[in-house]
Order: C-alpha cells, then sequence, then structure tokens
C-alpha cells in the first residue's frame, strides 16, 4: 500500500491531501473478512514539540473515503504551515497504524469441511 501526501501553498492557505493506493490483494481481501479500517482525520494533533490544536472528529474508511484533504488558512489560523505539516504527518501515522492492525488479524474460521457417513 502507499501513501502519497501532497503539501502546497495558494493564497496564503495551506492544503494537505492524503492519497491511499495501490492496496495488495492480501490488504483486500482482508478488508473483506474483517471490514475497512477507519482513521480519525480529526483529533488533537501535536505541533512544535510543546503546541497542540484539535479539528473536529472526522472519521474516514482508508479506502473508500479518501483521497482528504485539509486545509489551514495563514491570515486566521496561527502557525498555519506547522499544523498543515502535523496534520499531514499524523495521518501518515494513524493510516499505517490502521493498516498495521488489519494485516495483523487472522481468519481461523474459514475452512471447508467434508464428512462421510
Amino acid at each position: 500500500m502507499v501513501i502519497r501526501t501532497t503539501y502546497e501553498v495558494v493564497n496564503d492557505v495551506f492544503f494537505v491531501k492524503v492519497e491511499t493506493l495501490s492496496y495488495s490483494a492480501n490488504d483486500l481481501e482482508l478488508m473483506t473478512k474483517f471490514g475497512e479500517p477507519t482513521v480519525d482525520a480529526g483529533g488533537t494533533f501535536d505541533y512544535d514539540s510543546n503546541k497542540q490544536f484539535v479539528l473536529t472528529s472526522k472519521m474516514c474508511y482508508i479506502n473508500k473515503s479518501f483521497p482528504v484533504t485539509q486545509s489551514f488558512d495563514d491570515t486566521s489560523v496561527p502557525d498555519a504551515e506547522d499544523k498543515a505539516d502535523a496534520w499531514g504527518t499524523e495521518m501518515i501515522a494513524r493510516i499505517s497504524a490502521a493498516v498495521t492492525n488489519l494485516r495483523a488479524q487472522s481468519d481461523e474460521f474459514t475452512r471447508q469441511e467434508s464428512n462421510t457417513v
């Protein structure tokens, strides 16, 4: 799986777009069996070693809800560039953790049995 993050500034607005691409057949099979993982594109984010900001919670499915874009307006949001960087970095971490948890799932139930009587 590939996580592609694009950072762009337009008219003093910092945009970060996160995309999930190129799922393996195994990942897709696991999603079919155990459900598509979700990540919160909101919540609390740390930046500059000792600062935090909070965005409204927005649960996103890692495949069908992406790409997800977040913007930070430098004219009205203090530290907009730092917050944009922090959001992108944290989204990569959250998606990676969700995929790692998915891959840790194992299907001990699916089987075929034949009985001769």
